[in-house]
């Protein structure tokens, strides 16, 4: 078998990794055949006998290959067949509107920008494909991208040397979409959505939500409101009612479980309340103030979460420091653990009984073990520096959702890493847009993980609720491109487009420097400015998204005026759209910075 010439080498890798995945191969057979069928991905097809399937769930890439073929390139070798391979998206992800958009994204990924996409139509679903051949790197192939319903896209790929190509690669790659079939994912709703607000829910009569959670069944979103009660909505967003029970004081975390079972915990009477499924209210656990076990601070017990095995993990400040402590779920004491004083703190417990716990005076997460063994003290740390820490969730990946005053949802995987943004914070001028929160004090996930809900008790009390995917969120890079520096003065203009809808501009400024930064977007474009300042240390210390009328701005552009820089550094401007990476809005701006 002959070497692999490394530009080949560099662009079969190239086309693979676009699908996020590693490079494999596939040898020449499809006599006999066997048949993928997966229903999280909505995809089936027919491959030939002897061939693998390796799947990149976490980019929801599949690739069909020889298992020869992926030795042979890994060791630089040339492949003696097909590289075939299949990714889903959204048209969101790609930068697309309609299928005619596929065209320029296909001419992009291949490097074909001579060649013209053709119609397609591959397994029932519509789209365009595009024919590629470089005697250069010695490659040859097709791709195409094709709208398969609920907004997904699919991009299949096929690539191989020239002449396997023309000598069977491509009756390969013809036999193998021929197959091919796309349903609906399971358990699926439109892809588009990930990470855009599905709905939000506003009501006069709302006070100060101190929790929020979702029924089992998915039909429900509950939201405990401090002083008047429980808040019901519909899954979808409509808002059923206020209750309010005998006997409870407060209202402050609530909990539900399958049987319809409900426990609240009521810091006005240091108890934990519980309501059975039938509407019976009793007290579970608690009624004292005091140290000892069993007895609460006198501001608790607010918050709590259930966790391993039903445990009441209760979060409970008293005049000697701060502990949590853990009961049955029948409101018997089993132990309690002391923690770090922790100011307005949160807490969560994930299926291994691991319990989570921020506060404003925290650097990160805390981690304590079901044995109550310090894990780690700052968890997250880099992420969350600069921020507010609020309300915090884990998913049953062990995913962590903190929700925070000032910089949205912060989505952190089990080792801490920023993982990205979910929901846009704001200033709070004006009702919120869809997806805009302001003090997001509560969060839930629904049973299956694909739903945030969140509680907003800021300005605009609303209940939110978020889509996400297996990654869910938003890439807080995504799209981002550097601008360079502006001045005190200057007026530069740019453009936000699908590619590139972050733009950002340094400025050196001085403690009690008083700038004004406005963003007004070009006229007849469909961009709606949103503009923040973001200081040195990564926090962003001021945000506008639609100036006030009264600044003689066009509708939508967005304005920071006259603040007050805290400190001497270098400051960042972050020009953007509203909704970032979720909406599409395009158009060319002016960027105006005055220190005034």
């Amino acid at each position: 078998m002959r070497r692999l010439p490394s530009v080949l080498l560099i662009a079969l890798i190239t086309c693979v990794l676009f699908m996020g995945g590693s490079p494999t191969a596939a040898s020449p057979s499809f006599q006999t055949s066997q048949t993928f069928h997966d229903d999280t991905l909505g995809v089936t097809f027919q491959y030939p006998a002897g061939w693998q399937v390796q799947t990149q769930a976490a980019t929801q890439t599949l690739i069909v290959s020889s298992a020869e073929d992926q030795k042979a390139l890994t060791n630089g070798q040339a492949p003696t067949g097909l590289i075939f391979s299949l990714t889903f998206s959204t048209f969101r992800q790609v930068g697309a509107d309609q299928v005619g958009d596929f065209s320029a994204r296909l001419q992009k990924i291949t490097g074909s920008t001579d060649s013209l996409p053709h119609a397609a139509r591959i397994g029932g679903a519509d789209g365009l494909s595009i024919d590629l051949t470089d005697t250069t790197a010695g490659i040859a192939g097709r791709s195409a991208m094709l709208s398969i319903g609920l907004r997904r896209v699919a991009v299949v790929r096929g690539v191989a040397v020239i002449s396997v190509w023309a000598h069977d690669a491509q009756a390969q790659y013809d036999a193998l979409i021929s197959t091919l079939s796309f349903t609906p994912p399971a358990n699926a709703a439109s892809e588009d959505h990930i990470g855009r607000a599905l709905w939000q829910v506003s009501d006069p009569k709302f006070g100060t939500f101190a929790d929020i959670g979702a029924t089992a069944d998915g039909s429900s979103v509950l939201v405990t409101d401090s002083k008047n009660g429980v808040w019901t909505l519909g899954a979808n967003g409509t808002l059923s009612g206020l209750k309010a029970y005998d006997g409870i004081g407060a209202y402050g975390s609530i909990a539900l479980f399958r049987d319809g079972t409900r426990y609240i915990a009521d810091p006005v009477n240091h108890a934990v309340w519980v309501i059975q499924a039938n509407g019976i209210v009793k007290k579970l656990l608690g009624g004292t103030v005091g140290n000892t076990r069993g007895t609460f601070g006198a501001t608790s017990p607010r918050v709590f979460s259930f966790g391993y095995s039903n445990t009441l993990n209760i979060l409970d400040n008293t005049d000697k420091g701060t502990r949590i402590q853990v009961y049955g779920r029948g409101g018997d004491i089993l132990t309690s653990w002391d923690i770090d004083p922790v100011e307005d703190g949160a807490l969560a417990t994930d299926p291994n009984g691991y319990v989570y716990v921020v506060g404003k005076n925290l650097a990160g997460v805390l981690k304590i073990a079901a044995n109550g063994k310090v894990m780690a003290k700052d968890l997250g740390k880099s992420a969350l520096a600069g921020t507010t820490p609020l309300a915090i969730e884990v998913d049953r990946f062990g995913n962590l959702y903190i929700a925070t005053a000032d910089s949205g949802v912060i989505k952190l995987d089990a080792s801490g890493a920023l993982q990205g943004i979910i929901g846009e914070p704001y200033d709070e001028t004006a009702p919120p847009k869809a997806g805009q929160i302001g003090k997001p004090v509560a969060l839930a996930l629904a049973q299956d993980g694909n739903i945030l809900y969140i509680a907003d008790a800021g300005k605009y009390p609303q209940v939110v609720a978020m889509a996400l995917n297996g990654n869910a969120a938003i890439n807080v890079t995504a799209g981002t491109k550097a601008m360079g520096s502006i001045s005190y003065g200057q007026a530069v203009n740019g453009q936000i487009t699908p590619e590139a809808f972050v733009n950002i501009y340094t400025f050196d400024g001085k403690a009690g420097d008083l700038v004004t930064i406005t963003m007004r977007a070009a006229d007849g474009s469909s961009l709606d400015p949103f503009v923040d300042l973001i200081a040195s240390d990564g926090t962003r210390v001021a945000v506008n998204d639609d100036a006030p009328p009264t600044l003689g701005l066009g509708k939508g552009d967005a304005q920071i005026t006259s603040f007050k820089l805290p400190y001497k550094g270098t400051y960042t401007i972050r020009a953007t759209r509203f909704g970032r990476e979720t909406t599409n809005g395009t158009g060319s701006y002016t960027l105006t910075l005055d220190n005034k």
